[in-house]
């Protein structure tokens, strides 16, 4: 098991590697991490909206949707899918106000916890992590413009298709020189993918189908491997191209 001062060391490495915390100096990682609380939640663990209220949460591991879901007819549309080096609630974090959010987390979920009321403080004193948290909101607001554009303007199978090539990284090995992966998308059911792009099961799983018969796409043992890209690109659009060459060397998630 490891030590406190081990993990000291491994949270700090974590943090600079995430867009909220990247470039801060040692002294304020060091403040940083003697005010936050190492917690785990379980797959499928969804926190209360208090607690969300209360407390901003970084992910160390693993990862969690934030959703929207019409009590009504149950209907779940995901507008953010989270994993290692993400942060939430932060819009409850920058305007204090109730947020409707559903937070449910998708694998064993490894956190850094900390006050709200502390991180504002410190957001509105640091310039550094003030300029961290605008980009990390910006990236949050175009992925909210790709969601809202897809559901007005796309059907399903381009909107499977930009779903998979957002979440795209070069494959490392053997494979690396022709093979993309989609980590955040591995081990997901259908009907979780269907929530991110607003359709049903039976939809994702007719155009994964197609993508694979086209030899664009492989799903060995859960995972999602782009074999042909230029292929899925042409599935997509001419937007998606452009996007995709300006986020291909995107770092790499730990």
């Amino acid at each position: 098991m490891a030590t406190p001062e081990e993990l000291k060391i491994t949270f700090k490495s974590k943090l600079r590697q995430s867009t909220l915390f990247t470039g801060l100096d040692d002294d304020f990682l060091d403040k940083l991490l003697e005010h936050c609380q190492y917690e785990t939640w379980p797959r499928g663990h969804r926190p209360t909206d208090a607690l969300l209220q209360e407390q901003f949460n970084i992910v160390m591991q693993g990862r969690i949707e934030l959703s929207r879901i019409n009590e009504t007819t149950g209907k779940k549309i995901v507008l953010f899918l989270l994993g290692a080096g993400d942060g939430f609630d932060v819009v409850r974090l920058l305007d204090e106000r109730p947020h409707p959010l559903v937070a449910q987390a998708i694998d064993d979920l490894h956190l850094l916890t900390l006050p709200m009321t502390t991180l504002r403080g410190w957001i509105q004193t640091t310039p550094a992590l003030n300029h961290n948290f605008l980009r990390y909101i910006t990236e949050q607001l175009r992925g909210m413009e790709d969601l809202a554009s897809d559901l007005a303007l796309h059907d399903t199978l381009k909107r499977l298709a930009h779903l998979i090539l957002r979440h795209a990284e070069p494959c490392t090995g053997e494979d690396a020189q022709t093979t993309y992966h989609a980590p955040l998308l591995e081990g997901l059911h259908h009907e979780q993918l269907a929530a991110m792009i607003g359709t049903v099961r039976q939809v994702v799983n007719r155009h994964l189908q197609s993508f694979k018969a086209g030899g664009s796409l492989e799903t060995p043992a859960g995972r999602v491997v782009i074999r042909e890209l230029e292929a899925l690109i042409r599935r997509a659009d001419v937007h998606m191209q452009r996007l995709f060459e300006k986020t291909k060397t995107r770092r790499k998630r730990y």
